[in-house]
């Protein structure tokens, strides 16, 4: 018994010294009182990224906050956003060590999770290069185009009258489709499935991926916890990792199997796997198996969730705002041939729909907090101290949200995006983070949502389910999903979570809808679903996506940091070790940077082209940590968006505008989903009777 007292009080002193007693820095960031042990982790409420924001309102900016046993900063203005992932880039160009990043980023060696090195510059520059270049993505068009041909089909399919349609789960199917079918040749959901029981076990690692996906881990922050014993959700993330792995091994071993039997893919039709075997065979001591698994895995879970959800928020915002889709279809009816189905290369066209996306993107990014980036020394951000090792989180949604940066932020309004052609206006807008741990998928994101919506609005008429406004909550997780999936009349998860906010915001906002309608029917033929390549003519449609992402970013905090050694943020300094948080959220919604945030205006991002207006807009984080796959999101929203818009007409269900809610969790959905109603459009049934 004494020893076992010995041994408490020995315990209790390494605590005492550990967490009561901590290092002291000199110029720290400000943050509120914090207790002992658990540091401010008692202030949490769901979502992060409001809650983050709210904080920032009351002390500032760059705010330093303790997760635990974990130094966080968490920055909300372009200016912080700046100094952290332009001028210490390299800093905060890692990330810290979580549990998620050690069971399924396969012990920090993925693209997502790998530290700032060789390693991950050989991963990025595989992603950029190999897997998600112009010349790639353009090569896999036609399989983006099928996916959405097959949903307008699937949307034409019951005549010309309103009928209620569950948005989210198509737009859903539809991104993983366009993934899967990229990476293996295979599709999962809807029809013709080939192989039905291999379907549904991917379908069964979906599902769990996305219930644990928004799950925090205790230990992440009290490793006490751990070292007793409580391990939370670890088991599940292994089991998890267990399943996932076994399906694409096999997968992997299938795709072997075909080349070694002198069925070689010719380079056109290859498939992403195809590509990495490939390489396998000149460095197969570097292109294991395992790489090339980590590889796929960041590619689906990535490409999935953002384009679906910005589709979903997208389609929200049209039917609460009918007057944009009525825009959106005479902007599609005014630039396409008549019977002629929205493509890619139409996108480019359609300015209006490009704003549509963009401020879809602004109100609404996928992820609303960056993925968490460490800094790697001590450095200066905002002119305070940041300790080596402090992770660090953009609030991507507070920036895109932000009074001071735009006008009625808070408002759906596309036009604010005219004569924004592809910038992001600095750190205003970054729906896909920025720097060098920017998102490489954005281009793909944009790509898929641009068409998809495009066709939507191009072929249908839509409603909402009711009179009721679409409920704009935003759910729980890593993105920003809709908490109730849309729904509406037709006459995975960071791309679909773009597009329901982008479809709620074009749902409350029908004047932009129209107006992205329009600019596709100018600038498309009529009759012809638009392609990716027409995204880029469609302006306005890429300012809903943007300003979608501004106000919803996927992920409201990036993905944390963590500082290797001490630095100065805002003058403060910052110890070695400290974890980051970019509270994107807040950024992207101050009214310092942005003139009524909270209003969907895709009009405030017209004409910014590509950029991200310095570290005001960066729904995809930035730096070296930026999401890679932000082209191929933004391929997928693009695309998928500009088709839901060129081919339905859009309402609400209901005279309520649609709730615009959020979620809990790390990543922002709806809080929700997303209803609304559809009716094809004429220009949608003469290209349908050519199928």
């Amino acid at each position: 018994m004494e020893i076992l007292l010995y041994f408490l009080l020995f315990i209790s002193s390494i605590l005492v010294i550990k967490f009561l007693v901590p290092k002291r820095y000199k110029n720290l960031p400000p943050g509120p009182p914090s207790l002992p042990l658990i540091g401010h982790l008692h202030l949490f409420k769901k979502p992060l990224h409001r809650t983050l924001a709210k904080l920032s309102d009351k002390y500032g900016h760059v705010l330093y906050l303790q997760f635990g046993a974990r130094p966080v900063l968490v920055v909300s203005s372009p200016s912080a956003v700046e100094d952290c992932l332009a001028k210490n880039d390299i800093i905060f160009a890692n990330r810290p060590h979580l549990l998620m990043g050690k069971i399924l980023g396969h012990d920090y060696t993925t693209l997502l999770w790998a530290p700032y090195g060789p390693n991950w510059r050989n991963l990025r520059k595989i992603s950029s290069i190999e897997l998600l270049s112009a010349n790639r993505l353009q090569s896999y068009s036609d399989i983006r185009h099928a996916e959405v041909k097959s949903m307008v089909q699937r949307l034409s399919g019951q005549g010309c009258d309103y009928r209620t349609v569950e948005m989210k789960t198509m737009i859903f199917e539809l991104t993983l489709n366009v993934m899967m079918t990229m990476i293996a040749g295979k599709r999962y959901f809807g029809g013709q499935v080939e192989e039905l029981e291999q379907a549904k076990r991917f379908q069964e690692i979906v599902q769990v991926t996305l219930s644990i996906s928004g799950a925090s881990n205790i230990g992440d922050f009290l490793p006490i916890l751990s070292w007793i014993g409580v391990k939370g959700i670890e088991k599940k993330v292994w089991n998890l990792k267990e399943k996932r792995d076994k399906f694409l091994q096999e997968l992997i071993e299938e795709h072997r199997i075909s080349r070694s039997g002198g069925m070689q893919t010719k380079e056109k039709n290859a498939t992403l796997i195809d590509v990495l075997l490939s390489l396998q065979q000149t460095e197969p001591e570097y292109y294991t198996d395992e790489m090339i698994l980590g590889i796929i895995w960041v590619l689906l879970a990535a490409g999935t969730d953002t384009s679906a959800v910005t589709m979903e928020w997208a389609m929200s915002l049209l039917l609460n705002n009918p007057q944009v889709i009525k825009k959106a279809q005479a902007e599609i009816d005014n630039n396409l041939e008549q019977g002629r189905l929205i493509n890619e290369s139409d996108v480019n066209k359609l300015p209006y729909l490009h704003s549509i996306i963009n401020e879809t993107l602004r109100l609404y990014p996928a992820g609303p907090l960056l993925v968490p980036h460490e800094s790697s020394e001590e450095c200066i951000v905002g002119g305070y101290n940041v300790p080596s090792g402090t992770m660090l989180l953009v609030n991507v949604w507070a920036i895109q949200q932000d009074p001071n940066i735009w006008v009625e932020p808070t408002k759906f309004k596309p036009e604010r995006f005219d004569g924004f052609e592809g910038t992001r206006d600095g750190f205003k807008l970054m729906p896909f983070g920025s720097g060098r741990r920017g998102c490489p998928g954005e281009g793909l994101a944009m790509r898929v949502v641009g068409l998809a919506l495009g066709a939507l609005i191009q072929c249908f008429d839509w409603e909402r389910v009711g009179e009721e406004m679409v409920d704009m909550s935003e759910g729980p997780g890593l993105t920003l999903p809709k908490v109730h999936p849309l729904k509406a009349k037709s006459g995975t998860d960071t791309s679909a979570d773009t597009m329901e906010w982008a479809m709620a915001l074009l749902l409350n906002n029908p004047q932009v809808l129209k107006k992205a309608q329009v600019e596709i029917d100018v600038k498309l033929k009529q009759g012809v679903l638009m392609d990716e390549s027409d995204v880029n003519k469609l302006p306005y449609l890429q300012s809903i996506i943007s300003e979608t992402l501004r106000m919803y970013p996927p992920g409201p905090v990036l993905i944390p940091h963590e500082s290797s050694e001490e630095c100065i943020v805002a003058g403060h300094t910052v110890p070695r070790g400290t974890t980051l948080l970019v509270n994107l959220w807040a950024i992207q919604n101050d009214p310092n940077l942005w003139v009524d945030p909270r209003k969907f205006i895709p009009e405030r991002v017209d004409g910014l082209e590509g950029t991200r207006d310095g570290f005001k807009l960066m729904p995809f984080g930035s730096g070296r940590r930026g999401c890679p796959g932000e082209g191929l999101a933004m391929r997928v929203v693009g695309l998928t968006l500009g088709a839901l818009i060129q081919c339905f007409d859009w309402e609400r269900v209901g005279e309520e505008m649609v709730d615009t809610s959020e979620g809990p969790g790390l990543t922002l959905h709806k809080l929700q989903p997303l209803e609304a109603k559809c009716r094809p459009r004429s220009v949608a049934l003469k290209f349908i009777s050519q199928f």
